[in-house]
């Protein structure tokens, strides 16, 4: 019998790698509430709501988080000028445990923005803070009320194309043609990417464990070799999902 049990546990942690693995932090009552801003190419490619990057993503977190968890996640998605109506989003709960926001090209400036005029003033805690291929950022600098950033970005090849800042001081700067050994993601196309879509989920998870602040509210990144091999292990169990 144990060794049934055994087997079919096995089985789904093989078949549910990502849900398998997600923590219980939230269980006690506290909400992880998420801000994603879309960028302006998305706005341009179509105006269905679930048809871009941003908003896969939205319902992926959604779908990972709260099937049959004891997790209380909520998310939105905001257009990259609607800082305002993302802070009122995020001053409307009472019971936040952990604050991630999420900035996709002209979204990862207004990501930027909305925690440095918006929400350090009130010495509100960002605990993650990703930048996907974010553009015309007035400062890469990452605000001091951020406890973690990742900043995502790819290689522009085309002149027309937008480059994403490479350099984020405070932020790991993840080349993600690298990281996924793919050439043909573009600024148009990595929000979209599902692969990235993963290790995002992954981050979110696992925040409380790659975080550190000191007394000086400084942020402090823990390079923890373990936990990138963890993250390249979660692309390559997941790598057949969406074949």
């Amino acid at each position: 019998m144990k060794k049934i049990i055994s087997i079919i546990f096995a089985s789904f942690i093989v078949l549910f790698p990502i849900k398998s693995c997600l923590s219980s932090e939230n269980s006690i009552g506290k909400r992880t509430v998420v801000v994603l801003f879309d960028g302006l190419f998305a706005e341009l490619r179509s105006s269905s709501s679930n048809s871009n990057g941003i908003e896969k993503l939205n319902i992926a977190l959604r779908n990972n988080f709260n099937s049959g968890l004891k997790i209380s996640i909520s998310s939105k998605v905001f257009q990259h000028h609607e800082n305002e109506e993302a802070y009122r989003y995020i001053k409307s709960f009472s019971d936040i445990g952990k604050l991630v926001i999420i900035g996709y090209s002209l979204g990862g400036r207004s990501a930027i923005k909305l925690s440095k005029e918006l929400l350090l003033p009130e010495d509100q805690i960002i605990d993650l803070l990703i930048q996907i291929d974010s553009v015309k950022a007035n400062n890469n600098t990452l605000p001091t009320n951020v406890t973690s950033g990742i900043n995502y970005y790819q290689e522009s090849t085309d002149f027309l194309e937008p480059q994403g800042v490479r350099e984020m001081s405070g932020s790991r700067n993840i080349n993600v043609e690298t990281l996924l050994s793919d050439t043909t993601i573009t600024h148009q196309n990595i929000d979209d990417n599902q692969y990235l879509m993963q290790i995002i989920i992954k981050e979110i998870d696992n925040i409380k464990k790659t975080q550190k602040r000191n007394t000086d509210n400084k942020v402090i990144l823990n390079k923890n070799k373990e936990f990138d091999e963890d993250i390249i292990k979660t692309i390559e169990e997941n790598i057949k999902i969406f074949e």
